[in-house]
This record gives C-alpha cells, sequence and structure tokens, in this order.
C-alpha cells in the first residue's frame, strides 16, 4: 500500500506525509459480566458513559483466553486524556476510587 502511495504521489509531484498506527483488537464486553458488574455496582456512586469508548489498549487480546469486562475510572470531563502530555492525574479522586472499588469488592463476594 505504502509503495503504490509513494508511486502516486511522485508522479503527481506531490509530497507524501503518514503516520504508523498500531492497532488493538476491539475490547467487546462480556454480557454475562457486564449485567453481574452493573448489579454490583448498582446504588454505588458511578456514573456510566453511554455507548462504546475508545479505551481498549490490550483488553482486546484477553477476551481470546477468557471473558472479559473493563470499566474505567475517569478523572473529570475537563482532564486532557489519559496519555496527553498535559494529563496530570488528581490526586483527590485517588480516596473516592479505592472507596468504590472496596465497595464494589464487598458486594461481589
Amino acid at each position: 500500500f505504502l509503495a503504490k502511495a509513494e508511486e502516486l504521489c511522485a508522479n503527481a509531484g506531490a509530497e507524501l506525509d503518514y503516520e504508523e498506527l498500531e492497532h488493538f483488537a476491539a475490547t467487546e464486553q462480556d454480557a454475562k459480566l457486564e449485567s453481574q458488574f452493573l448489579k454490583i455496582a448498582e446504588g454505588l456512586d458511578a456514573e456510566l458513559l453511554p455507548g462504546p469508548n475508545r479505551w481498549g489498549e490490550d483488553f482486546g487480546f484477553y477476551k481470546k483466553q477468557c471473558p472479559t469486562y473493563m470499566f474505567g475510572v475517569g478523572s473529570g470531563i475537563n482532564q486532557p486524556a489519559l496519555h496527553h502530555q498535559n494529563y496530570d492525574f488528581p490526586d483527590q479522586i485517588i480516596e473516592p476510587i479505592v472507596n468504590f472499588l472496596t465497595e464494589l469488592f464487598h458486594k461481589s463476594v
């Protein structure tokens, strides 16, 4: 593909600019685990975001080995994206996160 694009650009007197991206497998939630998570998380201080999100990374590959359910802990809508150079983890969310995960654990056992 790249060789053909370079050839077309050379013939047209154009410059080719491209970047390579690392692709990850889609993270698909296991329906049974999702149902269990939502039941356990019911009543806890949590906000569920609608629709799919761009989180995933290598979690999509885990599903090939076992059922998976991925959830994230956000740091607020006024924060740069997680891997952005200006992202600064807000330490004040540590305690609420620990409390949520502790409650989640106790409700799941």
